[in-house]
């Protein structure tokens, strides 16, 4: 029973980003992978905030409230976590996983964001 139930929470996650890149196969969505793998997902849905590529975009707020008829939700980084508050949808944020970003530099912390969300997924 407790499988099954863990299941349906799992069927029911969406991963929120910022824009696309304009890079395909970067390294963000690798480690992406990676961590969702780590979580034991296998069915999630992912959308961005905005579908403009690049550094100026806009943000998609109608979009983002459909995030709420999920029963978990995970923000990738500041852009995405504040436009879901914005839009008063509860989630996880978990950092942007751009290589760019430096606090993935210490693997403790970004261990430690995995187990984090593991645990928020549960």
């Amino acid at each position: 029973y407790r499988r099954q139930r863990q299941m349906c929470i799992r069927d029911s996650v969406i991963i929120v980003g910022q824009n696309p890149s304009n890079v395909e196969n970067s390294g963000s969505i690798k480690r992406l992978w990676k961590w969702t793998q780590s979580w034991g997902l296998e069915n999630w849905t992912f959308i961005n905030c905005s579908d403009d590529v690049g550094q100026k975009y806009t943000i998609d707020y109608e979009r983002l409230k459909e995030a709420s008829t999920y029963d978990k939700v995970i923000a990738l980084g500041n852009v995405a976590s504040d436009a879901l508050k914005k839009v008063g949808v509860d989630h996880f944020k978990m950092p942007h996983p751009s290589g760019l970003n430096r606090q993935l530099n210490d693997k403790s912390f970004e261990e430690s964001k995995v187990k984090e969300c593991y645990n928020y997924l549960q």
